[in-house]
């Protein structure tokens, strides 16, 4: 089987909580992705900014999210999305009451996840927010 120009999806986990980070990061590793881990806002933006750089963009971040005013303008998803408008952004929540942000689908927003969430929960947010990218690299 010709393997050529297949390659794992990239991750990038943002959250500001160490062990969340963590557990998120080995839990997609175990599952052969290739997973980075950054604290959430700047040090996500730059991670992003210097991977698009190096031509080696990230096809999926998941973004921790702790208040809805998270959500809102000069947020760490805004300000991703105005460095890269096609990334692609699955918000790990864990915010009493549901989900009181945008769309699936709404401003590079591909899912979600209210915490606490199983591993079966995290693959399939993952499966789904690779859309398209999962169908070209051979991710089943």
């Amino acid at each position: 089987m010709d393997t050529m120009g297949l390659r794992s999806p990239r991750i990038l986990v943002a959250d500001d909580d160490d062990v969340v980070r963590e557990v998120i990061k080995e839990m997609l590793k175990g599952f052969g992705l290739e997973v980075d881990a950054v604290t959430a806002r700047e040090e996500m933006v730059d991670r992003c900014r210097r991977s698009m750089l190096a031509g080696l963009r990230y096809d999926l971040v998941i973004l921790g999210v702790y208040s809805p005013f998270e959500l809102e303008g000069g947020t760490a998803a805004t300000m991703l999305l105005e460095l890269d408008p096609d990334a692609r952004v699955i918000i790990s929540a864990a915010l009493p009451g549901g989900w009181p942000y945008p769309a699936r689908g709404e401003g590079g927003i591909v899912g979600s996840l209210d915490r606490p969430f199983r591993m079966q929960d995290l693959v399939r947010a993952v499966h789904e927010g690779l859309g398209p990218f999962r169908d070209h690299a051979g991710v089943r």
